[in-house]
């Protein structure tokens, strides 16, 4: 399983799509979604 690596990546791209649009709603209910999606 390479968890931390996707984790990684997705914390790097999460960052940067921060600086793009800063909406820490959106931001949480992607968040959200990502963690269901997992699981």
């Amino acid at each position: 399983m390479h968890f931390p690596y996707l984790y990684h990546l997705y914390r790097i791209t999460s960052v940067s799509h921060m600086k793009k649009m800063i909406s820490g709603q959106q931001m949480y209910s992607f968040v959200e979604s990502y963690a269901h999606g997992l699981q």
